[in-house]
């Protein structure tokens, strides 16, 4: 039985379909519109659900700071290897700065936290989502 090479151009092609599909447009207003987001999160509820996991996150979680943005309704797009499609619940933003491993404070860092039915679903390091092929978006301007 003979082995077929694909030509090396398919496999260049790969990285640059995985690009595209991270720029990948927002959903249609339409969509929005027929979206179910799920049961809503008070901010209270999605700040202390949001600091739990940063308790079990974090290095030093007693040390840590944080701000945070108001929650809103939001959607998101997976990237290429979590299925693609969107989702839709509620988001909120915060940056959070504490200790590392040597007692120094790192910075603010920002994190995203993301909400359906009244449990954390997702969370990222927004600065990163692009690496991911992963979008997301509030559907309007969050406020409290």
């Amino acid at each position: 039985m003979r082995m077929i090479a694909l030509p090396s151009v398919f496999w260049s092609l790969i990285p640059i379909a995985m690009i595209l599909h991270g720029c990948a447009s927002p959903p249609k207003p339409e969509d929005i519109a027929r979206a179910d987001f799920g049961t809503p999160v008070k901010q209270e509820e999605g700040e202390a659900l949001a600091k739990l996991f940063l308790g079990v996150s974090l290095k030093d979680p007693d040390s840590a700071k944080m701000e945070w943005g108001n929650i809103g309704k939001a959607w998101g797009r997976q990237g290429i290897f979590q299925g693609g499609g969107y989702w839709y619940g509620y988001r909120l933003d915060g940056l959070v700065n504490a200790k590392n491993g040597y007692g120094g404070y790192t910075g603010s860092k920002p994190w995203a936290f993301f909400f359906r039915d009244g449990k954390l679903g997702l969370v990222w390091d927004p600065t990163l989502y692009n690496s991911r092929g992963e979008q997301s978006g509030f559907v309007s301007e969050p406020s409290k």
